[in-house]
């Protein structure tokens, strides 16, 4: 936008000279979805210190939905973060539906840009984020408790985990940010909504290719298997 390729309207308000009319920049961000678990941990478990023998690692996973909806694709991250006597999980739902914007407030390079990320918009991603707790959390837990009984989940506790309207609220609450921004330069024709071609060649603008994070999360997601983790 801040060369003059956006929504026009937008760009002459900022005083930006219109390189090219395209109102889909900054369109469809999307970004995954942050909450956390916290069990108690065996104080004597170590998370990550240098040459010890007792030395855990917390480590993380990649995971399919656990509806069993697609097993082939990854849809969620599990990253183990320990400390003395307590243990961290953060959850990152990859394929969220939710899709937001992100806009420039003037033609201040420096100044920060506009974005509302739209985080479960769509009531799908609530649904989905709800059986990660529901089924990957609580056999994590009991699978932790099994092997040592001072693992235990804390937050949140069962009455949590077994209430819907309380589980949606504490995801809520407990939403945390990342900075995983993607596809508001979507990869796609023109008149679908985007910005690049599929060799991220920036449409009617010669000699400009975007090659990072803002083009490629559509394609990524949505057209390359992988195999999931067991």
């Amino acid at each position: 936008m801040l060369s003059g390729i956006g929504p026009a309207k937008l760009l002459r308000q900022a005083g930006i000279p219109v390189i090219f009319n395209n109102p889909n920049v900054g369109k469809r961000i999307r970004n995954h979805s942050l909450n956390t678990v916290v069990f108690s941990a065996n104080p004597n478990d170590h998370a990550l210190p240098t040459n010890d023998p007792n030395a855990i690692y917390s480590g993380g996973a990649f995971l399919p939905d656990p509806t069993g909806a697609a097993p082939g694709r990854r849809a969620v991250q599990l990253i183990g973060i320990g400390s003395k006597g307590m243990l961290t999980l953060a959850i990152l739902y990859l394929r969220p539906k939710s899709r937001g914007s992100i806009r420039i407030q003037n033609n201040d390079p420096l100044k920060i840009v506009l974005a509302d990320e739209g985080f479960l918009a769509n009531p799908e991603d609530m649904e989905a984020i709800k059986n990660i707790f529901r089924n990957y959390v609580k056999n994590i837990a009991a699978e932790l408790e099994a092997i040592d009984s001072s693992y235990n989940l804390i937050s949140p506790g069962p009455d949590v985990m077994d209430n819907d309207s309380k589980l949606e609220q504490y995801i809520k609450e407990n939403f945390d940010h990342n900075h995983h921004q993607q596809s508001f330069l979507r990869m796609a024709p023109l008149q679908k909504g985007g910005v690049v071609d599929r060799r991220g060649n920036v449409h009617d603008v010669k000699n400009l290719i975007v090659a990072d994070c803002s083009c490629f999360s559509y394609w990524l997601h949505n057209r390359t298997p992988v195999k999931a983790a067991n």
